[in-house]
């Protein structure tokens, strides 16, 4: 904060510092350790999670139809009103390109490439910098 930092300001640097309020403690985080469950078509759990809430899943019933646009925003609003949440693919329209399909994305994962493919040459970044011009 520089805008008026001076003595007796409110937006001194200061000011601020002796007068912040925190909103939040977020001075312990404990780690998180996912816990992952193989789950039959129509099988539904209650989980529990790390801060000690609950939530219901459930796994779509094997006749479930993915490609059907209104099955899943009924399927969705049904989840919702009862409190649940579904887990599969939910809704997947075929007559589109797939989104890594259209972003580019290699197939390797991208923590894999050696650095001379993952870095980009500095003719590759002129051009980028000359296109944001």
């Amino acid at each position: 904060m520089t805008f008026n930092n001076h003595a007796g300001s409110t937006k001194s640097f200061p000011y601020v510092k002796d007068n912040e309020l925190a909103l939040q403690d977020i001075g312990f985080v404990p780690a998180y350790d996912p816990h992952y469950e193989e789950m039959e078509h129509g099988d539904e759990r209650d989980i529990k999670l790390s801060d000690g809430s609950h939530i219901t899943i459930k796994a779509l019933d094997k006749d479930y139809d993915p490609t059907s646009r209104t099955a899943a925003l009924n399927l969705l609003a049904e989840y919702h009103e009862s409190g649940k949440l579904a887990t599969g693919i939910i809704y997947i329209n075929e007559k589109e390109p797939r989104f890594v399909d259209t972003i580019g994305l290699c197939d390797t994962p991208l923590s894999t490439l050696p650095e001379s493919l993952a870095r980009p040459g500095k003719q590759v970044l002129e051009e980028v910098m000359n296109e944001m011009a």
